[in-house]
């Protein structure tokens, strides 16, 4: 190992235990069939779930999630961090409750529209997704799509 390995780690190293980690976490997921109570589906996650799980729906915890509204009829579910925009992107809510309904992860492109009446911030969140969603797609590769179930009660992640 040289002095910069010496100072800051292996990176191979430290690469293999994140996949490592990553592996052990998603494989317990498969088996329960839900990323667990207080989880939201990170970018990672969804990555594996697409190139590994085969089309099986995930249970996620849609209350880990916040839903901003874009224009009357646009939201985005935007996590921190930002990344993870592209997991969730552009989704529906009820109006009764402001739930997310369960959605696809498909990765086909699609391009949000701007609304006319959007405001700066909403501009900057709307361009963002979609610069978002056109990463994520180049990064996926082959996989197949799956639905996300968003669950608001505990019953569901035992």
């Amino acid at each position: 190992m040289d002095y910069a390995g010496i100072l800051y780690g292996n990176d191979k190293e430290q690469e293999e235990e994140k996949r490592e980690q990553l592996d052990d976490k998603m494989f317990k997921m498969f088996v329960d069939g839900h990323a667990g109570k207080g989880n939201k589906l990170t970018y990672e996650q969804a990555k594996w779930w697409w190139r590994n799980a085969g089309g099986k729906p995930l249970v996620v915890d849609g209350r880990e999630l916040t839903v901003w509204r874009t224009s009357n009829n646009s939201q985005i579910a935007a996590p921190i961090p930002l990344d993870d925009l592209k997991v969730h992107g552009h989704v529906s809510t009820n109006p009764a409750n402001g739930r997310i309904y369960d959605a696809g992860y498909d990765f086909e492109p699609k391009v949000m529209a701007m609304p006319q009446d959007a405001d700066i911030v909403d501009k900057v969140r709307i361009t963002s997704r979609n610069f978002l969603n056109e990463r994520a797609i180049e990064e996926h590769g082959k996989g197949t799509p799956f639905k996300i179930v968003y669950r608001y009660e505990d019953k569901y992640f035992e």
